[in-house]
């Protein structure tokens, strides 16, 4: 996919990106395939089923609830029992391979209760660690203001990165939003929920392979950002009908922008 932009605005870091396999090879995902379900199995049976059906390798990210809980950075053992050897068959196949992260920690956790020992977590305006909401219920957070912080967080997705061999990360709910109806107590004094997003955004500069949904101040940065997520819509075809007595269905494949598998593939509706 070529990016047409005068010279005069591309700089050298954007001028790096451009060159990168982001733009030269297609990006799958595990998500609508497998939803909250990631595991080695299907995730190997998915990256061998684009390869056999003559689509091209590419980059390979491995969706939400891979690990063992937010915060955590080890992939699930009852789900991927050989993490390593899935990452090195995606790696012979010739996928690059990234891994979902968020800056969301589970609460009770022994990460969680060593961050907020360090003073690491967001904190509420009395001082104890604050419990956001997102989309995913209710979780500590890293406070990305935080130099200290975010050198903790990275030192951790470096470890990640050695263990199962993993290239990258698709950095996920750094959102404005999520934080925009708290009351929180930033370690950066100066900071809100932009800036956050911002620092957020940034710990992907150390990552040649990152994905981002949204971020703030990063026009020029070698940061690859997706198009936001889309409103639900439905797109009905009728391919049969099917007789049960006196009534008449028709068959119809639904096309849906957003979370497919959760939804059925085939529906039989009153005709």
């Amino acid at each position: 996919m070529p990016i047409f932009m005068p010279q005069k605005h591309i700089s050298r870091q954007t001028e790096k990106l451009r060159q990168h396999s982001f733009f030269k090879e297609p990006q799958y995902n595990t998500w609508i395939e497998l939803m909250y379900n990631q595991n080695q199995e299907d995730i190997l049976n998915y990256a061998h089923n684009i390869i056999e059906n003559g689509f091209p390798k590419g980059i390979l990210m491995i969706d939400d609830n891979w690990q063992r809980y937010y915060g955590n950075f080890n992939l699930k053992q009852k789900n991927s029992p050989d993490a390593r050897a899935m990452t090195d068959e995606l790696h012979r196949l010739g996928f690059k391979v990234m891994l979902w992260i968020s800056p969301f920690v589970s609460a009770d956790s022994p990460e969680f209760r060593d961050l907020a020992a360090k003073g690491f977590l967001l904190k509420n305006k009395n001082g104890t660690p604050a419990v956001v909401n997102w989309w995913n219920g209710y979780s500590a957070c890293y406070d990305m203001t935080n130099p200290a912080a975010v050198e903790s967080l990275k030192q951790t997705l470096n470890e990640c990165m050695g263990k199962y061999g993993i290239d990258g990360f698709k950095f996920d709910a750094g959102d404005i939003a999520i934080l925009a109806n708290g009351e929180y107590d930033y370690y950066d004094k100066n900071a809100d929920q932009n800036i956050f997003s911002q620092r957020w955004a940034e710990l992907g500069l150390s990552y040649p392979f990152n994905e981002f949904r949204a971020a703030w101040k990063t026009g020029g940065l070698p940061l690859v950002q997706r198009i936001g997520d889309k409103r639900l819509f439905v797109v009905c075809r009728i391919h049969a009908y099917t007789q049960h007595g006196n009534l008449r269905y028709a068959r119809l494949s639904l096309c849906l922008s957003r979370y497919d598998r959760r939804w059925a593939i085939f529906l039989f509706s009153r005709y």
